[in-house]
């Protein structure tokens, strides 16, 4: 599409566009990107997720009772994983709005 229509200064796309490779891409391109809001995804019947605080200083997570969930890995779509410490997890009174995960490890996603 570049190729064919170098004049066009605005994309607009489905959010199975939104992408890091491809927002990088237009971004590189000098274009501006429109894609739809998607919504954060949890647990039915869980914690929102706005109750995940992020810690810019000390990069990670801060869950809501108040433990930290430190950063793990960067996963191949671009997203920071910050995993829960499972001992910590494993006597706390409200892992089942949580996780379900049988090693008490809650995992948080975050775009770099």
């Amino acid at each position: 599409m570049v190729e064919k229509y170098p004049e066009v200064k605005t994309v607009v796309a489905d959010s199975a566009y939104k992408t890091p490779h491809i927002c990088k891409k237009v971004f590189d391109d000098g274009r501006l990107l429109y894609t739809p809001y998607k919504r954060p995804q949890t647990m039915k019947g869980g914690h929102e997720w706005w109750k995940y605080v992020y810690d810019e200083y000390y990069d990670c997570i801060i869950c809501p009772e108040y433990q930290v969930l430190n950063y793990s890995t960067t996963n191949r779509d671009g997203y920071r994983e910050y995993k829960s410490n499972p001992q910590v997890c494993a006597n706390c009174p409200t892992r089942e709005l949580c996780t379900k995960s049988k090693d008490f490890v809650k995992t948080v996603t975050r775009h770099i």
